[in-house]
């Protein structure tokens, strides 16, 4: 079974607080632990990691549109899978993009989506709205 190698998160907005850029590096699928104090965005970071797997799932009602920067920088959610089975390393990736569009009202549908996967054999790639 595919183990998560590394996760990339490129601007997410929570609480007043701002991930511009974080890599978080499980080396090569072993147990994590997500350590952070009440409020310090445990359940915001599931929900994020889970978009490329499940695009749209929310948590306790927040949804991944409440995440998004006002100023329409693009969200990316970036994992690398380790897979096994291969004599070498051999490396899978799951990504979404998602960003609000110049259109006014209901933030859930001026979402655009950009889901894309990236293996040995190449880049393919698909817009999907959620």
């Amino acid at each position: 079974m595919p183990t998560i190698n590394r996760i990339r998160i490129v601007n997410i907005f929570y609480d007043g607080r701002i991930i511009k850029d974080s890599i978080f590096d499980y080396y090569g699928g072993r147990n994590a632990l997500m350590n952070l104090n009440n409020g310090g965005g445990k359940t915001v970071m599931i929900e994020t990691i889970f978009q490329p797997i499940i695009p749209g799932m929310d948590i306790d009602g927040w949804k991944i549109t409440d995440y998004l920067t006002g100023d329409q920088k693009p969200l990316y959610v970036m994992i690398e899978w380790m897979l096994d089975g291969t004599k070498k390393p051999s490396y899978f990736m799951t990504g979404i993009c998602l960003s609000k569009t110049n259109v006014r009202g209901d933030d859930d549908k001026n979402i655009k989506v950009l889901k894309y996967r990236l293996d040995h054999d190449g880049f393919t790639a698909a817009i999907i709205k959620i």
